[in-house]
């Protein structure tokens, strides 16, 4: 533990949960990673930083590397009263000295508010790309499309994970990736999730959640030696179709503004661009 006048700075363990789950719910300003683990789910995993003073949890951050050498800000949280630009650097400071033995070559984070985008910008995080949002009503006819006859798209199984989390890998960039532990969160999360295949192997997969009204493509990826062969389109046609056919009645999906190959996709497919914009930060270790 380190001390800093009043306060303390230490990893969290299993014994500061319910602690934590107090500050949480009444924490007024507070950042959460758009992803499928809630952040007590984090606790375990290094670096999820407290500071505390005799009054309790004033503040904390999460920021663990998952998949190995990618770390996201999954969580940042301060209680009332707490500046959040007077602790940052305490605690993202006890983060960069548990990545010092590690090949990290950066931190990302979303901005997904003013005062949390404020906040990267003033302590060295630059702008990496936006995430973009693009909608489709699931009733609008799909546009002529030419689909590969060789692939058979079927419900994803559990023993189908591995393989999934493996083109995932092949598929994104680093900071884009997801490990097989968040794969496998999000198959147990999802609504709808399905697998290409070609003789009998996978070699792409859709996951998807929804609410009342819509689903969410969370995920898609294709093999990047069989990509441009309409793989892709045949998944996310059929994630159409099945919106359709449970009275869904639109579709959503996000993807980086600079990933021309996807966005081309998502619009031949029908998809349009509805102006939201949320920009990734990235802080250069």
């Amino acid at each position: 533990m380190s001390m800093n006048q009043d306060y303390a700075i230490r990893s969290a363990s299993r014994y500061d949960l319910p602690a934590l789950s107090r500050f949480l719910d009444s924490a007024p300003r507070s950042h959460r990673h758009l992803d499928w683990c809630p952040p007590l789910d984090w606790v375990g995993s290094q670096p999820f930083i407290i500071l505390e003073s005799n009054e309790g949890i004033q503040a904390c951050l999460v920021c663990p590397d998952d998949p190995p050498e990618i770390a996201w800000i999954r969580y940042f949280a301060c209680a009332a009263g707490v500046n959040p630009l007077s602790v940052w650097p305490q605690l993202f400071n006890a983060c960069l000295a548990h990545f010092q033995t590690k090949n990290i070559p950066w931190v990302a984070a979303l901005g997904l508010s003013d005062w949390f985008t404020n906040l990267l910008r003033r302590n060295g995080f630059e702008l990496h790309q936006h995430i973009v949002s693009l909608e489709r009503e699931s009733a609008e006819p799909l546009p002529p499309i030419d689909h590969n006859s060789k692939v058979f798209v079927r419900l994803m199984q559990p023993e189908d994970l591995v393989q999934v989390a493996e083109i995932d890998r092949l598929a994104f960039e680093p900071v884009w990736q997801n490990s097989l532990k968040q794969i496998r969160l999000s198959y147990d999360l999802a609504v709808y999730t399905t697998v290409a295949d070609i003789d009998d192997q996978v070699v792409g997969y859709q996951i998807s959640t929804s609410n009342m009204f819509a689903y969410h493509l969370a995920r898609l990826a294709v093999l990047p030696e069989l990509q441009h062969q309409r793989i892709g389109l045949t998944l996310l046609t059929d994630l159409i179709n099945r919106a359709r056919q449970d009275h869904i009645w639109q579709v959503t999906i996000n993807t980086q503004d600079d990933n021309r190959s996807s966005l081309a996709l998502y619009q031949k497919a029908g998809f349009t661009l509805t102006g939201d914009r949320f920009p990734v930060y990235v802080y250069k270790l």
